[in-house]
Order: structure tokens, then sequence, then C-alpha cells
């Protein structure tokens, strides 16, 4: 219901200008003729206080029954729009693990490479990152994706830290994407390195944006990576313009 209630404010909103008009011409309309016949004084009015009474009783109930009509198709409009997005919610499952040297390593996935004041990526694992996981010069963890709604995950924007660091992508419905994120040492801090990773991604109709959030932070001292995000949160809807401005938070 809280949804509605915005939804009918936005409506209003849109229409303001024409609201206020409307409104104004229908009540003052009797008041202005009035003050049309009074300056010429060869003319009366045609009603007195009862009939202007009777016309304003009219106007608001027409009002009432036009607010009425228009409430009515709002709302249907609205369970069409919510039915339809739960029909095609995408619902994104993460899961990070930190690889050691032997650890398998799928060269054709995207990784993302930190490094001091620097983040980038490639969209495939090289001969040289490949070398530096395998030698221990960087962290590697895998961070895999799953989509375990009821439609398409579309145009993926990966954040980490409040960067962009990867080109837009798509994960379909019980499909999954596996990144690679490879932290040098000179960018892993003295305690604790903490990732903010937030996923920001749109169903197939534009009828909602999401964004999914994860706080992964890895202890130097002793080599683990924990994560402290509340699963319980979930994914959350947002408003289509910070859906925007995640494509451009470089």
């Amino acid at each position: 219901m809280e949804k509605f209630i915005l939804e009918v404010k936005k409506y209003f909103k849109k229409l303001k200008g024409l609201w206020v008009i409307s409104l104004g011409v229908l009540f003052m309309g009797p008041v202005l003729i009035n003050e049309l016949y009074k300056v010429n004084k060869g003319y009366i009015t045609l009603w007195d206080a009862k009939d202007v009474l009777a016309y304003y009783g009219a106007a608001l109930g027409a009002v009432c029954t036009v607010i009425a009509l228009i409430m009515t198709i709002l709302y249907t409009e609205f369970q069409r729009k919510e039915s339809r997005k739960n029909e095609i919610k995408p619902l994104l499952d993460c899961d990070s693990e930190m690889l050691g040297a032997n650890s398998s390593i799928d060269k054709e996935s995207e990784c993302i490479l930190l490094k001091f004041e620097r983040l980038s990526s490639s969209s495939t694992i090289g001969t040289e990152q490949y070398n530096d996981i395998k030698s221990g010069k960087c962290i590697c963890i895998k961070y895999l994706i799953e989509n375990l709604g009821s439609g398409n995950a579309i145009m993926v924007n990966f954040a980490i830290n409040g960067h962009t660091v990867l080109r837009p992508f798509h994960i379909k419905i019980n499909t999954k994407k596996t990144v690679y994120i490879l932290m040098y040492q000179n960018y892993l801090d003295d305690l604790f390195t903490t990732l903010n990773i937030n996923l920001y991604y749109r169903d197939t109709d534009e009828l909602a944006y999401y964004c999914q959030k994860e706080v992964l932070s890895y202890s130097d001292n002793v080599k683990a990576l924990i994560s402290i995000t509340d699963k319980l949160d979930g994914q959350k809807e947002i408003e289509k313009e910070t859906y925007v401005k995640s494509k451009h938070m470089v």
C-alpha cells in the first residue's frame, strides 16, 4: 500500500498545475460571473444563494466521482505492474571464496585488479595475472553470482568501493557468473581491507531497478576473508536515477 500511495502522489504531482486551474475555474466561476454582472447595473444574476450552494454541491460530487475513478484506474494499473514485476523479478545470490596458489582458475572469466590507488578490470585473466596468483603476489577472491529469481538480471553494474569496474553484463535465470578479484599487497590495509560490493541491475521490462550489497573484509594477519553482510537484507529496490548513476561511478 505504501508503494501505491507513492505512485498516486507522483501522478497528482505531475498534473498539479492542471488540477489547480480546473478547481479554480470550477469554484471561482460563479463568483466571477456575479462580479461581472455587478459592473453593469442593467443586469442582475439569474440565481440566488441556494442556487449557488446547489451548484457547489453538484460540483463537489462530480470532483469526488472523477477522483474515485482515477484512483480505481491507478490501483488497477499498480496491481498489474506489481504482478508483472514479481513474474520477472531477478534475485542474485553472491558467494565468495579465497583461492590458494594451487586452486583451479578459469582464465576465461573477467577479473578485477585492485592495486594502490587504481582499480581496473580485464575481460579475461592474462598470463601476468595468472602468474601473480600462482606466485602469491596477489590475493585471489573468486566471486560467484547466481540468479535464483524468476527473471533475467539485465545490465548488471558491478561496483567496488563506489567505483564501477566491469562492463555491464546480463545473468539469465538459474545461471552463474564468476568474477575474480585480485588484491595486490600495495592495496591492502594494515589490519583489515574492506570491499563494499554493490550490484545494480534491472528486470527485462524496466519495471523495477535493484541493488544487491555485500561487504567483504580481509585480514592480512590471519589470511582470512569474511563476509559481514546481513543476508536477511537481501536485494533492495531502488529508483531509476540511482541505477543510472551507478553506470558512471568511476
